[in-house]
């Protein structure tokens, strides 16, 4: 798909006093928005029927119109009419958007809180801000709407295919450029299936291409415990980005999981 095609909106703050933080204020606004955007919330106050009165200008002692004599000659005083601070639903409708995402500087803490809110990582720049340190993150979620919402070519699954080039991406970037990066933050960027409910492995053709006819042997030589794991450390990133992209896929621990990342 083409994500140009796409219409969204990005986060770009979000604060909570000290005192309230890690008590669920920051993700009941985020889950607030979502449903907002995705049409999920109703009006709470009906539609206004009157127009705000207009505001008149006012006059000074000569009875000009004090705008015509610039800001020296102003008058500082209360206004009776000011248009409202605030709207209702009805009045600022939400515009029907494909995603909603956020940028931020890359910690376990910050990742977490938007993983659990439903984003999903899409980019991790590979050199650190010059200012905070970090690694700069992207993350998107995609907006659910009835049919016929949105007029696009896109399809229900675009996200998915973005996520599966993020991490075809992240496990080779893991082992050059992004290789500091805490193991536990790694994995969750990850995100791997411990527990598939399915075993899936590539084809005998792709493995031809992958491993050669020694290199089982070492392999069937080592699960027998025939040989020392020296032997096969140069197949284990082979195996590692295998599994971590989703094309070996078995079941294993996340002790596994950070060994085999590590």
């Amino acid at each position: 798909t083409e994500f140009a095609g796409l219409s969204g909106a990005r986060v770009v703050r979000l604060a909570v006093h000290p005192d309230l933080q890690h008590m669920g204020y920051g993700s009941r606004a985020v889950q607030q928005l979502i449903r907002y955007y995705q049409g999920d919330i109703g009006p709470i106050a009906d539609p206004l029927t009157s127009k705000q009165p207009k505001q008149k200008a006012r006059t000074g002692n000569d009875g000009a119109v004090e705008a015509d004599k610039g800001l020296l000659a102003e008058q500082l005083a209360p206004r009776t009419t000011l248009p409202p601070l605030l709207l209702t639903l009805p009045q600022r409708p939400a515009e029907p958007l494909h995603w909603l995402g956020a940028s931020f500087g890359l910690t376990e803490e910050l990742y977490a809180f938007w993983h659990k809110n439903g984003f999903r990582p899409l980019y991790v720049r590979q050199t650190k801000n010059e200012v905070t340190g970090e690694h700069t993150a992207i993350v998107l979620r995609s907006l659910e709407h009835g049919e016929g919402v949105l007029e696009t070519a896109a399809s229900s699954n675009w996200l998915p295919q973005y996520l599966g080039d993020f991490k075809r991406r992240m496990a080779s970037l893991l082992t050059i450029s992004l290789r500091h990066l805490p193991c536990s933050l790694a994995l969750s960027l990850l995100d791997p299936q411990l527990q598939p409910e399915t075993s899936r492995s590539p084809s005998a053709a792709e493995l031809d291409l992958l491993i050669s006819p020694h290199d089982f042997k070492r392999l069937r030589s080592y699960a027998r415990n025939l040989v020392d794991h020296h032997l096969v450390l140069d197949l284990v990133p082979l195996l590692a980005r295998l599994r971590f992209i989703e094309r070996l896929v078995i079941p294993f621990s996340s002790v596994q999981a950070a060994i085999l990342l590590g």
